[in-house]
């Protein structure tokens, strides 16, 4: 879901890092996504967590199904249980 960025000139790391799935999915309007850049030139933190977004999405896309069968119950539903709670806080979720 595509959020809103603040219109003022500060963009808080916050804001950033709460846009960062909407930055790498080319879902930002160019204005938008632009203040982000320019935060990003400037902020070595943020530059840190989108790294670490796309790491994280380049792995797991390697993922096949069995490797995910192998997954014991417990370590499962922890990652479900991490996942549905960070797409709950979402703004706008």
């Amino acid at each position: 879901m595509t959020q809103d960025v603040p219109a003022d000139d500060d963009l808080p790391c916050t804001q950033v890092v709460m846009l960062i799935t909407d930055y790498l999915d080319d879902a930002l309007a160019p204005a938008d996504r632009d203040r982000i850049d320019e935060h990003l030139a400037d902020c070595d933190g943020c530059t840190v967590v989108l790294d670490q977004f796309r790491t994280t999405v380049r792995t797991t896309g390697m993922l096949q199904t069995e490797d995910l069968d192998r997954l014991d119950p417990g370590t499962r539903d922890d990652l479900l249980g991490v996942f549905r709670r960070w797409a709950a806080e979402r703004p706008g979720a």
